[in-house]
């Protein structure tokens, strides 16, 4: 993604940078299946019975009123429920709690869903229910588990606090690819994060995110994987948005020290201190980069452009200018 300043200079934005590689497909169901900790319920989630068909609303409202947003399922319905099709498609669920200014993070796996429960997060689930032929796709949510008792606690249809056991639950859950995931604040990390998955749950609700709670997420980042270009690369566009030009700068820096040739945080720098009367420190920056490797190689065309610009247009180049 290459963003535009109000003159039409370029900014790279990070996704042009992230490649996320998702194999999906129907996990097997282990034949011994894994052993849970301990024992928790989150007693406290909401819980909002569903109307026919609707347990896509019903569900996603647990979760998002869970984190501290007041809205219902009759709020949601019209957003997340389809009545043609009599239900809700994963893609929708996930858009809808991005639009409520939440990040839906990936959950993938057993021991994954148990840890978001013991740090406090419900878990919505996909699951097939029944027999064949009469089988029907339900969203529920998990609020528990207990490992003497081999069993999960959900919030599921019109029932507050239901049981399944471990092995019934896995075979609901395993049709659709074990697909869940929890909706976190900006800010918040799940729990034992993977940094792949969360930049880009971060990534896929930027465009719903005021910037600074963008900025507030990548920060998290940055805290739980200092050593990541990625997060620091993303970071300083937020701050840049903010005018915080110091700290973007700072950030920028960071990236290229962690991934020398980062060509997003080289073009985004040079931009900034030509901006900011520097423009020979930029040129020298762009030069010495593009003599050299750049990550990825596909954006070398955006730096020679940018060094282009900036060697030809000194005045627009010192003039500050505000990004989009």
């Amino acid at each position: 993604m290459i963003r535009r300043d109000s003159d039409g200079r370029r900014l790279c934005g990070w996704l042009s940078l992230l490649v996320v590689v998702i194999v999906t497909g129907c996990a097997r169901v282990e034949t011994r299946a894994p052993v849970l900790p301990t024992a928790a319920e989150l007693t406290a989630t909401p819980f909002f019975p569903q109307r026919d068909f609707e347990c896509g609303p019903a569900a996603l409202a647990t979760v998002l009123a869970a984190s501290g947003l007041p809205v219902s399922a009759d709020d949601l319905s019209g957003e997340v429920y389809l009545p043609d099709r009599r239900g809700s498609l994963q893609p929708e669920m996930l858009a809808t709690a991005r639009r409520h200014r939440r990040i839906a993070y990936p959950v993938q796996g057993l021991p994954d869903l148990v840890a978001q429960l013991q740090a406090g997060s419900p878990v919505v689930v996909l699951q097939r229910l029944g027999s064949w032929p009469l089988q029907t796709w339900h969203y529920a949510v998990v609020i528990g588990f207990d490992s003497g008792r081999r069993e999960l606690v959900l919030r599921s249809g019109t029932e507050q606090r239901l049981t399944l056991g471990l092995d019934r639950f896995l075979r609901s859950w395993q049709p659709g690819g074990d697909w869940a995931f929890v909706a976190l604040r900006p800010g918040q990390l799940p729990a034992q994060a993977d940094a792949e998955r969360y930049l880009a749950a971060v990534a896929a609700a930027e465009s719903a995110l005021p910037v600074a709670q963008r900025a507030a997420a990548y920060r998290a980042a940055t805290a739980a994987w200092p050593a990541l270009a990625t997060a620091h690369f993303a970071l300083g566009n937020s701050l840049h948005e903010q005018r915080l030009d110091g700290t973007a700068e700072a950030s920028w820096r960071m990236a290229i020290r962690l991934q020398p040739g980062h060509a997003g945080a080289i073009n985004n720098l040079a931009e900034l201190l030509a901006r900011s009367g520097r423009r020979g420190e930029a040129l020298r920056l762009l030069d010495q980069s593009l003599a050299g490797r750049l990550d990825p190689e596909s954006l070398r065309p955006v730096l020679q452009q940018t060094r282009q610009e900036l060697a030809g247009n000194q005045s627009a180049a010192a003039r500050p200018k505000k990004l989009r």
